[in-house]
C-alpha cells in the first residue's frame, strides 16, 4: 500500500472540524509536502481551500494555510494556483502569532511576504521543520 499525502484542503479540514491542533496539522502537511515529488506537490495544492470559516480562529488558520501555499510555490518554483490570489484570503486585522510588544518589531521585519501581505506576522522560521 502506497502512502497517501493529504492535500492542503484535506489537511485544513481537520482544523475546521476541530479534530486536530493547527500547528500539528500544518507540521504534518509540511512534512508530507517536503518529502513529496514535484507531481505530488502540485496535486497537494490544486484543490482550493474554503472562502469562509465559522469563527475568527479558524479563519486565521485558513488564511495562514493560503499564505503557506503561496510561500511554498515561490520557494519550490511552482506555479501558484489561481485560487491562492483571491483577495478574500486576507485578514482585516493584523495577527501576531507571538504575543507581546517586544516581539512585534521582529515579526514585522522577519515575516515572509506572503504572510505579511495577508496581515499575518510570525517571524522568519514560519515553515521550517526540524
Amino acid at each position: 500500500m502506497e502512502y497517501y499525502r493529504q492535500t492542503a484542503a484535506e489537511a485544513f479540514e481537520k482544523i475546521s472540524q476541530g479534530t486536530a491542533e493547527p500547528y500539528r496539522v500544518l507540521g504534518d502537511f509540511l512534512d508530507d509536502f517536503y518529502s513529496a515529488t514535484a507531481a505530488e506537490r502540485v496535486r497537494m495544492l490544486m484543490t482550493s481551500l474554503p472562502t469562509s470559516a465559522e469563527n475568527i480562529k479558524t479563519w486565521r488558520w485558513l488564511v495562514y494555510f493560503v499564505a503557506a501555499i503561496d510561500w511554498l510555490c515561490f520557494h519550490f518554483e511552482m506555479e501558484t494556483p489561481k485560487w491562492v490570489r483571491n483577495p478574500i484570503y486576507d485578514l482585516d486585522e493584523p495577527w501576531f502569532l507571538f504575543e507581546g510588544w517586544r516581539l512585534r518589531a521582529w515579526q514585522l521585519a522577519m515575516t515572509p511576504v506572503p504572510f505579511k501581505m495577508r496581515n499575518i506576522f510570525t517571524g522568519d522560521r514560519v515553515l521550517s521543520r526540524v
